[in-house]
């Protein structure tokens, strides 16, 4: 993905914080981990209950993880789907959550995370 204008971010902050309310649990799966392990793509997503008044216990699945690769300014891997992450040594599910939450509401544990 190539370098993302201010506009582009901005727009991708405007969407994420339309979209997601503090407290929201956002599901990251890890898509795919380098072969050293320093780096993994990961997906991002929010799952809540369909507003469809027909299946009451349907679910909407929404993947958010290039929006989140826009306004955070890091990578977006088109072959898996997901946010480019870079490191080891600790939680990068975690990491991408807790910066992601930083960026939209000020604070690391606004949005919970959930690592399927």
């Amino acid at each position: 993905m190539p370098k993302v204008s201010k506009a582009e971010r901005d727009e991708a902050i405007a969407r994420l914080k339309e979209f997601l309310k503090p407290g929201d649990t956002l599901y990251t799966i890890i898509r795919q981990v380098s072969s050293s392990g320093m780096s993994r793509v990961i997906g991002v997503l929010h799952i809540t209950p369909d507003p469809s008044e027909q299946e009451p216990n349907r679910l909407r699945i929404r993947d958010y993880s290039m929006l989140a690769a826009r306004a955070l300014e890091w990578r977006y891997n088109d072959k898996h789907d997901g946010v480019s992450v870079g490191g080891c040594g600790m939680d990068m599910s975690f990491h991408l959550v807790s910066t992601l939450s930083r960026l939209l509401f000020d604070s690391d544990y606004a949005l919970n995370k959930v690592r399927l």
